[in-house]
């Protein structure tokens, strides 16, 4: 978990001068940040790395159809596009990331379960997820695409990556069928929610504000990064 938080809030909120730093934003790891902090209205990040209404959100497609409402991933004979549908119905309500590496024809390269915000593959695995057609992995918060994500399907050259909620499906693939390098994405994505903060700040509902605001930052700098980004309801 992570939050984006100034200097200067951080110091205000636990009695300090906040004049005394200025001008730098951070990702802070949400479970060593003061309580006085954590209650600020953007303290807290959310897990893995919205839940709204479906229609008039930017980046998104119609609903999915692949996989005809099975929930079975690894029953024989699914295509890559069914298996990843199964894969995605039967992630909703989970606790924990599970992730999922695929090839062209659907086959099953890799397979790894971790915990409620991250999921990894063993080296064994690592190496036969590189190049993969597919990387599809849940995010229990329902929030869209961290950094990492994206760095890590550039880095292993998958041909797509996609985090799944249980209202929403997030996907990615590079514009031009071959990642760029991705080494200042979590530069770009930083600087663009510090903008977008403010228009989440006041909410109430702070999971679903921040999931908004991950999908909202990609919306808008994934073109830039030669990413092609769409969000679309299960």
């Amino acid at each position: 978990q992570a939050g984006i938080i100034t200097r200067e809030e951080a110091r205000q909120a636990i009695g300090r001068d906040p004049a005394a730093e200025k001008g730098e934003t951070y990702f802070i790891p949400f479970s060593i940040m003061p309580e006085e902090v954590k209650q600020l209205p953007h303290g807290k990040g959310g897990e893995g790395s919205g839940n709204f209404g479906h229609e008039g959100r930017p980046g998104e497609v119609g609903g999915s159809g692949e996989g005809s409402g099975e929930t079975d991933y690894h029953k024989e004979g699914q295509s890559k596009g069914e298996r990843a549908g199964s894969f995605a119905r039967a992630q909703r309500g989970a606790k924990v990331e599970t992730a999922l590496v695929l090839d062209e024809d659907g086959t099953i390269l890799a397979e790894a379960k971790g915990e409620k915000d991250w999921v990894m593959l063993s080296p064994a695995d690592v190496e036969k997820a590189r190049g993969a057609s597919l990387f599809v992995h849940n995010h229990p918060s329902g929030a869209s695409f961290s950094p990492d994500d994206l760095s890590y399907a550039s880095k292993n050259k998958m041909g797509e990556i996609r985090a799944v909620g249980d209202d929403f499906e997030y996907i990615a693939t590079p514009t031009s069928g071959k990642w760029r390098d991705l080494s200042t994405i979590k530069n770009a994505y930083m600087t663009e929610a510090v903008k977008l903060r403010p228009k989440y700040a006041d909410r109430t509902d702070k999971g679903q504000a921040f999931a908004e605001l991950g999908h909202e930052v990609w919306t808008n700098i994934a073109a830039k990064k030669g990413i092609s980004y769409t969000r679309r309801p299960l």
